[in-house]
């Protein structure tokens, strides 16, 4: 990969981002690492940290500035089931205008909309057509995966969200806390601590106020809210060591780093929107039972058709920069497909209801780490870490 004068390019290899600087030409053998995709952009934002295996190289980040929704979250979610529930008493209403018409007038009503056609047509166009704009207005360009997605929710809304939900888990929690001196809570803070301390070199990692709540809870989990929150469980901390331990923080830390919760809550909301309308016409033309079970077959059809398989591909792109995260963190990215292969043999019911879940199948997973992990192993050799078994890189034709 060159960077020649007059040019800047966008170079994002797992994770890792950066500008090559505008002047004389480069050349890294960095570019053997993950699968690059380079892009254009404009007035980036400078990261003043380095990273140190990308010397004399300025770090940027760059999104395109959008206008946000109006409302917080919270109002947005709440506006949402008073929208739904307009929706279903409109089309009841509806129905019962339609039932009292004569024969005549319902003639006389098609008439009508058939005379009226082309205003009609317009109309529709234009909500559309207003429709489409303001998703636009709202699509934002992320330098990291390089793609364009759609976001709502301002960071500062996200954050709002997050506190409130973190206050609500720690009310139902609060006998289940640890406390900061127990040293399950010291173990997990030296792991996310590790992983964070790392990747500071990423301003959405370093302008975030991080916190860690362990809760005395058996289940093999953990998870990072917007707020930067960090809520591990202890199942988990007993069931893996400290390597898997930081593979997951790492995956979870990775979620706000792409911003996951505002992309998938913007999608939710978009889709909500768009459930109107047919939700309107469902509870117009069918009977209210009927209508009762097109609305339960729309939910779940909306959910798995749409929503789940979204949330499965952000696990997989979580799967693929939080690998690049322990790697940064000299963390032993061999233990990742160790720890989900155990997690297969605890759910084996994982992999044939894989579809029913937020989350691909652990066979997917492991299947997916493994092909990444040559290169993960690689960009923790050039980050100066410790060696590991050579013998364990000689499976891989890369080495």
């Amino acid at each position: 990969m060159f960077c020649c004068n007059g040019f800047r390019k966008l170079c994002v290899q797992m994770r890792s981002l950066h500008v090559q600087q505008y002047g004389k030409c480069k050349q890294y053998s960095y570019t053997r690492l993950m699968p690059t995709t380079s892009h254009w952009y404009r007035s980036p934002l400078v990261v003043n940290s380095r990273i140190s295996h990308l010397q004399s190289c300025k770090k940027y980040f760059s999104v395109s500035p959008v206008n946000r929704f109006p409302l917080p979250p919270i109002a947005a979610i709440v506006i949402r089931s008073f929208a739904k529930f307009f929706a279903m008493m409109l089309g009841i209403r509806i129905r019962r205008w339609w039932s009292k018409l004569s024969a005549k007038e319902k003639q006389q009503f098609w008439y009508n909309v058939h005379k009226r056609r082309k205003q009609i047509t317009a109309t529709i166009a234009s909500v559309i057509g207003l429709f489409l704009v303001y998703c636009a207005a709202h699509m934002e360009f992320d330098p990291i995966t390089g793609r364009r997605r759609l976001i709502l929710f301002t960071h500062q809304q996200m954050v709002e969200l997050a506190n409130s939900i973190s206050r609500e888990l720690l009310s139902e929690n609060q006998q289940a806390v640890l406390s900061t001196s127990h040293p399950l809570y010291k173990r997990a803070l030296s792991i996310a601590m590790l992983v964070i301390n790392a990747n500071k070199p990423f301003d959405r990692l370093q302008n975030r106020k991080w916190s860690l709540v362990v809760v005395n809870d058996p289940r093999i989990n953990a998870m990072v809210l917007p707020n930067g929150m960090i809520i591990v469980f202890t199942g988990l901390l007993y069931a893996a060591n400290d390597e898997q331990v930081g593979v997951v923080l790492s995956h979870e830390i990775a979620h706000c780093f792409l911003d996951h919760h505002a992309v998938r809550l913007s999608l939710e909301h978009l889709l909500e929107v768009l459930w109107l309308i047919p939700l309107t016409i469902m509870w117009a033309v069918f009977p209210i039972p009927e209508a009762i079970l097109g609305y339960v077959f729309g939910h779940y059809f909306k959910s798995i058709a749409m929503l789940l398989p979204y949330e499965r591909e952000q696990e997989i792109e979580a799967d693929k920069y939080g690998l690049m995260l322990a790697a940064n963190a000299c963390i032993d990215v061999r233990q990742a497909p160790i720890f989900w292969k155990r997690m297969e043999k605890l759910d084996p019911n994982n992999n044939e209801t894989w579809w029913l879940s937020t989350h691909p199948s652990h066979k997917k997973r492991v299947k997916y780490i493994e092909d990444l992990l040559p290169y993960a192993l690689q960009l923790r050799q050039q980050n100066g870490c410790p060696s590991l078994d050579r013998s364990y890189w000689s499976r891989f034709s890369l080495f």
